[in-house]
């Protein structure tokens, strides 16, 4: 308990306890810290859990208790939503890991739950970066075009056969494909 204890004070992630038999979870003062929820027990996890789960990660994210402990699940990592008690949202990295009894039954399930909100912003922000840098180029390659094409009609006008002199054809030659 007093490894546990020291762990949950050296990290900023919230460590949580799921009994898989009771469906009590035990969740480190990180969580208030963090999120303002309330840390230590909670009866019923699944209700709270369920209701702090962004609607749209709820599917995919949502663990419940049979699956858990009849299942052949080990180790568990998604990342998704949480709301936080002031109604926001963060992103948050969710690792567990299942603890069966000798049938292979779970009978716990331990993990951390890590807030990465500020990396998903900065991801966010690169995106649309990105983004932006993709449309200045498009409207550049587009505004190269334009001459490049007129250079190229008029590499066409002239004849090959009127240009007697071979530095006149090799200056041609190269013009069209530099501009090619």
């Amino acid at each position: 308990n007093e490894r546990f204890e020291y762990a949950a004070k050296a990290t900023s992630d919230i460590l949580w306890d799921w009994n898989l038999v009771t469906n009590e979870v035990y969740y480190s003062d990180n969580m208030k810290n963090l999120f303002g929820h309330k840390a230590g027990y909670i009866d019923d996890n699944l209700p709270f859990y369920f209701d702090n789960v962004h609607p749209d990660d709820r599917e995919r994210v949502v663990l419940y208790p049979d699956q858990v402990k009849y299942g052949t699940m080990v180790n568990w990592t998604q990342e998704y939503r949480f709301r936080k008690a002031d109604g926001e949202y963060a992103f948050v990295l969710d690792r567990g890991i299942v603890i069966r009894d000798e049938k292979g039954i779970g009978i716990r399930m331990i993990g951390a739950m890590q807030d990465i909100t500020l990396i998903k912003q900065h991801e966010l922000r690169v995106m649309q970066q990105n983004e932006q840098l993709k449309e200045i180029a498009m409207i550049n390659a587009h505004e190269i075009r334009r001459p490049v094409a007129s250079i190229l009609g008029l590499v066409q006008l002239f004849n090959q056969s009127t240009i007697k002199n071979a530095a006149d054809r090799e200056l041609l030659d190269h013009l069209e494909s530099a501009t090619r």
